[in-house]
């Protein structure tokens, strides 16, 4: 390039970059407008949702009972409580749980094995339009959920995570990364996690009937939840967007002594997770990730952030 178009590029890609942070900026500040109650507004438009956690050692029955207890209270947002027992070679602590009485009702889901693809197998159980996936080692607060709720109804073909769970890829797209920020701070990603998202039952199928993904899943006992982001985002053209608000009034983390032995403890976790990066980008193209700054606001127990302002979406 000449000199004349270096300079054109030195003066105005700072401006580009100025201008997008000023509607990240302008976004966060819209998100302190209160609005209206998050719990409000999910029963204004009779929202419900079904709450799945998967089950695979029995010493976590104590976890079970406190969650089910807690989401088996949230008749007014929770249709059901599917909990889903991914263990064939011992039985379910199940008498424990159906002796709690709650006015939700608690479904036991025997899966047909232990592979990490069975989260998704449930879409014959499910009667509410969207599903929420929870880990059994948190408990996710009602206004959390009626937040995710009412950002999920303004567009369900998103995925819906919360702040701390975002992830992302690496500009290069070879790599699996914690989001990543630009030089003026904005923060970007791609993805989030499982531990908590709300999602359009229909990607359960979608999920299910892509041979090649459920045997990456397999093959590296790990990944369903970059799978179910990319495929998510390849079916919509959708980023997805996450929930800000403070962690310890939405979530409450319950013993995880015994995950001494889970999937993140593999020396190889982060290598397996670049690898099905990859696998996505080579199969899919670049569209199989899209990065965004785009969250909206929801502090549990108070409001939710007014849908009049236009948030950043990139």
């Amino acid at each position: 390039p000449t000199d004349a178009m270096k300079r054109i590029v030195y003066i105005v890609l700072p401006c580009v970059c100025a201008v997008g942070s000023f509607f990240a900026l302008f976004s966060a500040m819209c998100a302190g407008v209160p609005d209206q109650s998050a719990r409000d507004l999910a029963r204004r438009h009779d929202l419900k949702t079904t709450v799945v956690f998967m089950g695979y050692n029995p010493d976590r029955t104590e976890n079970w009972e406190r969650l089910v207890r807690n989401y088996g209270a949230m008749d007014d947002i929770v249709d059901q409580i599917l909990v889903l027992w991914c263990n064939p070679a011992k039985e379910p602590p199940w008498p424990k749980i159906a002796n709690i009485s709650v006015p939700v009702p608690v479904k036991l889901v025997r899966a047909h094995s232990s592979s990490l693809n069975e989260l998704f197998n449930v879409s014959s159980h499910i009667r509410t339009t969207s599903v929420i996936d929870v880990d059994d080692d948190l408990v996710v607060s009602a206004d959390l959920i009626s937040c995710m709720l009412a950002v999920w109804n303004e567009d369900t073909r998103r995925l819906v995570g919360y702040e701390v769970d975002m992830r992302g890829v690496s500009w290069n797209y070879d790599r699996y990364v914690w989001p990543w920020r630009d030089p003026l701070g904005a923060q970007w990603y791609s993805m989030v996690l499982t531990k908590t998202w709300l999602y359009h039952r229909d990607y359960l199928d979608y999920y299910m009937q892509n041979k090649g993904v459920l045997k990456l899943v397999d093959d590296t006992r790990n990944c369903e939840d970059i799978a179910m982001n990319s495929l998510i985002t390849i079916k919509s053209g959708l980023a997805p967007i996450s929930i800000r608000g403070p962690d310890a009034a939405g979530r409450d983390t319950l013993r995880t002594e015994w995950n001494a032995a889970g999937i993140s403890a593999n020396p190889k976790h982060m290598e397996l997770r670049h690898e099905c990066t990859r696998w996505f980008v080579e199969k899919y193209g670049k569209s199989a990730f899209v990065s965004t700054l785009d969250q909206r606001t929801c502090w549990p127990g108070s409001a939710l952030s007014s849908p009049s302002c236009d948030w950043a979406q990139v």
